[in-house]
């Protein structure tokens, strides 16, 4: 049997020290050696610290440290008591180098059991980057039960290794730069015989001991990525279902959230929030609740985070009943004001409301695939069937653009969207009027106005009077500034007035981070791909309408044409690509939720609150689930599990639809929001033509 042994390297700085490794078919181990060599002067370093002396050969059944880029764990490796933590102090002379068969279990090397494997050989290493070692091993790597004849792959394919022979090679780090192992190669002993492409050693050994150039600054440096979770199985070993996880981000930067500003505390901490009963004046009477939904993992499910995946996202079951309740109106007026705040790019975000139908299709606007500003990709108008308030997307967020391009975690500040529904115009108005400052600039300039007429010769009294009115009026269409008090005043009463009545529907806790009792949490809804239906090949599109009948008669040019002569020969533009959404086979495990049917009897309950923030605060979403828990204990007379609880709340989300005239449908509905428009006489003009040209 053959065995082969190498010897390990440690890199710090310029310095390299590795031991012989060759290739020897007669090898057989040697007895075991009666004293222990003399442990090294310097402390361990990185996680790789196999040291080996060239004076003898180890046993290649030796156990192995732990092939992982972390810190192995403590055990005697090689003869060597190795700790995982740095430091002089951790190394010592313990009696167990007096018992040479005394090796501790590191598993999955167990000793004297199998051949010495080398890990570093596995091409599936995730470390083995060159960001990491400097290039790691050449492709092709052979297995780990292999010999190891052609050395470890160095920088840009160059063997840094080689088979041992007459002088052998010497294996040692040559680090670069912190003296670590970045950048790092094999560098060849000097015993070693002299072989073609000796100079390019030379020429690629002086390159690595210049001094490394700067990069610019426009690259981004973020750590190197977080490899995807393996895909889990839908069903276990003996056929229960396992639900899917959530996918992890590639970059796991953490930055801490902006706190919460101080006029949100004190909405929160201050009064308490008054309960009105659902249907009472009192509760109508109230300030439209303010519901900002999130898409992915909320209200839909993707495949993929890709823009064709946006286009026939996954539906949530009960999702066209939701977005009736939340969408619909009362005698008029809206009872919830829905706005839509994904953190996806807005071609993507586009894609998705079309795909349900929040977006009229003769409305989508050009897909943008780059930030385009804070300002939004799309504007709803209410007369042309829009049933949203507002979109925000990922280019309004306020990120750079390395963070804007990276897969990071993101918090949505609501003090965004407040700003942009008009939260601060009453206290900006009233800071205004208040303020003596705007008065005295207008004063000001009148006054320098007066003076230079006034000492002006060529200027005579109506030339004066001119300049005054003149100058008063540049001064008065000036904007007003206000100063910093001014400034907080402002975002005070918007974060007072937000908070009050401002709910953010998302499946992590996390987004809500700035404004936390402003969130209303939901399960997240996660689908295996197994489970995901069959798509189509392309998104359908819909056929243009057709164009409206030829005018009898051409009105003259000295006769205008009537306006609705010249509406009829306008022709309706054609509807873009409309995506197409799907449903959830009914029989699946995760079809058989109903958590927006929950959400649907919480948010009947909280927008009857005077202060949501601070009924959130004080528990009332606990308080709706012991309410349903009490529920069911008095029927049932037994222990409730969470599941009996949903379902009660999901009984009372019914109850709610039954109350206002919303047909509860589990599967899909396209057609929901033509429904809802047609019902409520608020249907627009091309949607009345699509369903008379259908």
């Amino acid at each position: 049997m053959a065995h082969w042994t190498h010897g390990g390297g440690y890199g710090d700085g310029n310095y390299g020290e590795g031991a012989q490794g060759h290739f020897n078919p007669a090898f057989r181990p040697p007895p075991p050696f009666a004293s222990a060599p003399s442990a090294p002067s310097h402390p361990p370093h990185g996680s790789y610290q196999a040291y080996a002396s060239s004076s003898f050969d180890q046993p290649a059944s030796h156990p192995h440290p732990h092939p992982s880029f972390g810190y192995p764990p403590p055990g005697d490796y090689y003869g060597y008591v190795h700790s995982p933590w740095l430091g002089e102090a951790t190394w010592s002379a313990p009696p167990a180098w007096q018992q040479p068969h005394a090796y501790p279990a590191a598993p999955p090397f167990h000793p004297n059991q199998a051949p010495y494997e080398s890990p570093y050989l596995h091409d599936q290493q995730a470390w083995m980057s060159g960001s990491a070692l400097g290039g790691g091993h050449g492709s092709g790597a052979p297995p780990p039960s292999q010999p190891f004849d052609g050395g470890f792959g160095g920088r840009d394919g160059f063997p840094g290794g080689g088979r041992g022979g007459r002088g052998g090679w010497r294996g040692g780090w040559r680090g670069r730069e912190r003296g670590g192992f970045q950048n790092s190669t094999w560098r060849r002993g000097d015993d070693a015989r002299a072989a073609p492409g000796d100079e390019y050693v030379a020429r690629r050994e002086r390159r690595y001991d210049a001094p490394a150039r700067p990069r610019p600054s426009s690259r981004s440096r973020s750590p190197s990525p977080t490899p995807y979770a393996p895909v889990q199985p839908a069903y276990g070993p003996n056929g229960e279902y396992l639900p899917p996880q959530r996918r992890q981000r590639t970059d796991r930067r953490i930055a801490p959230p902006v706190p919460p500003s101080d006029a949100y505390l004190r909405a929160v901490s201050g009064e308490a929030s008054t309960r009105f009963e659902p249907g009472s004046p009192d509760a109508e009477a109230l300030e439209p609740l303010v519901l900002i939904l999130d898409l992915n993992h909320t209200l839909l499910c993707r495949l993929k985070r890709s823009s064709w995946a946006s286009k026939v996202p996954l539906v949530r079951p009960y999702l066209a009943t939701f977005l009736e309740y939340i969408c619909g109106r009362r005698d008029g007026s809206p009872r919830i004001q829905p706005i839509v705040y994904s953190s996806a790019r807005a071609p993507n975000v586009l894609s998705m409301l079309a795909a349900l139908d929040l977006i009229p299709p003769s409305r989508l606007p050009a897909a943008r695939d780059s930030p385009a500003g804070p300002a939004p990709p799309y504007t709803p108008v209410p007369d042309e069937g829009d049933v949203l308030s507002l979109v925000v997307t990922r280019e309004m967020m306020g990120l750079s653009r390395a963070d804007y391009l990276g897969d990071i975690e993101t918090v949505k500040d609501l003090g965004r969207v407040w700003e942009l529904l008009g939260f601060e115009d009453d206290a900006r108005d009233e800071a205004q009027r208040a303020s003596g400052e705007h008065a005295r600039q207008t004063r000001e300039a009148i006054e320098r106005k007066k003076g230079a007429a006034a000492g002006s010769a060529a200027v005579g009294a109506e030339g004066g009077q001119a300049a005054d009115g003149a100058g008063a009026e540049a001064v008065e269409s000036a904007p007003w500034k206000p100063n910093k008090k001014a400034k907080a005043r402002i975002l005070a009463a918007r974060d007072e007035r937000g908070a009050k009545r401002t709910l953010l529907l998302d499946d992590e806790a996390s987004k809500a981070a700035q404004q936390s009792f402003s969130h209303l949490p939901i399960a997240p809804f996660l689908v295996h791909p197994e489970h995901f239906p069959s798509r189509p090949s392309s998104p359908r599109r819909v056929s243009p309408s057709p164009p409206p009948p030829a005018v009898a008669s051409t009105p003259s040019a000295d006769q205008p044409a009537a306006p609705h002569l010249e509406l009829a020969r306008t022709p309706v533009p054609p509807a873009p690509p409309v995506l197409q959404a799907l449903s959830l086979d009914p029989s699946l495990p995760p079809a058989k939720e109903s958590h927006l049917l929950s959400t649907i009897y919480q948010l009947d309950r909280l927008r009857c609150e005077s202060n949501v923030a601070r009924a959130v605060k004080d528990g009332a979403l606990a308080r709706f689930r012991d309410e349903a828990r009490e529920a069911v204990q008095s029927e049932r007379k037994a222990e409730v599990s969470e599941e009996d609880i949903d379902e009660e709340l999901a009984r009372r989300g019914r109850e709610v639809c039954e109350r206002e005239g919303i047909e509860v449908r589990h599967a899909w509905d396209p057609d929901w929001r033509r429904k809802l428009l047609r019902k409520e006489g608020r249907l627009s003009r091309d949607d009345e033509k699509r369903e008379e040209s259908a």
